[in-house]
């Protein structure tokens, strides 16, 4: 008679270092799946906040833009010139334009319009303030009553341009500095140029509604005059009631 001897059965099952490798494996894949989920919640949480901040400085611009297109042609009575209240160059610009009443309490007031540092990046400031009589346009220090809107902050360089003509028998063309104080530019555009060069914005061509008529009635600004209602008769350059 044969005899057979069964060998016993291993129970099913892994082994501790099967298990082992196992936990480790899952470990690197949910760590590589939260490091994908992490970053893509940081791109998408940096991209709707530049996205908020692009929609803000678009409206800021665009206010700009409509503050720009009604500039309006006061005359400042020096005894002198007489010159408009409007001058203009490369990298900053200074106008008269109506106050929205967001903004103030109506009326007409002074922007400045310009580049600044700030900390370690620059910025375009909008400043404004009323026009009150007697007060300086081309004065250099900062009155207290002056509002500061920034723009466009990380900026690299502005570029104004001015398009009309600097003397009457001049031919229109585009130029970096608006030195005719007698009439206003015919068109503004405004170069915006970044830091971040994936950040663009484009040129803002702006055209000037209000215009001197030579031997037609002007808002002035003097002393004794408010500059609304009060006008003069602005003709060849001079300004008298």
């Amino acid at each position: 008679m044969v005899m057979y001897i069964r060998s016993p059965i291993k129970p099913a099952g892994f082994t501790l270092v099967e298990i082992l490798v196992a936990l480790t494996l899952f470990s690197l894949v949910l760590v590589m799946v939260f490091n994908s989920l992490y970053s893509a919640g940081l791109s998408w949480k940096k991209g709707a906040e530049q996205a908020d901040i692009n929609d803000y400085q678009r409206l800021d611009l665009t206010f700009l833009c409509r503050q720009l297109s009604q500039t309006v042609p006061l005359v400042m009575i020096d005894g002198k010139k007489n010159p408009l209240m409007f001058t203009g160059d490369y990298n900053s610009i200074h106008f008269i334009s109506s106050l929205p009443s967001h903004r103030g309490s109506g009326g007409l007031a002074i922007y400045d319009v310009r580049m600044t540092r700030q900390g370690n990046s620059k910025a375009l400031v909008l400043e404004y303030r009323p026009v009150t009589p007697g007060m300086k346009f081309f004065e250099e220090t900062k009155p207290d009553d002056v509002d500061v809107l920034v723009l466009v902050k990380n900026i690299e360089e502005i570029q104004f341009s001015y398009y009309g003509k600097q003397k009457a028998d001049d031919s229109s063309g585009w130029q970096n500095r608006w030195n005719n104080s007698d009439q206003l530019p015919d068109l503004i555009k405004l170069r915006v140029i970044q830091e971040n060069p994936k950040q663009y914005f484009p040129d803002m061509v702006v055209p000037i509604h209000n215009q001197v008529t030579k031997g037609k009635f002007q808002l002035i600004l003097n002393d004794e005059y408010s500059p609304v209602g009060d006008q003069v008769n602005y003709s060849d350059g001079f300004a008298s009631r």
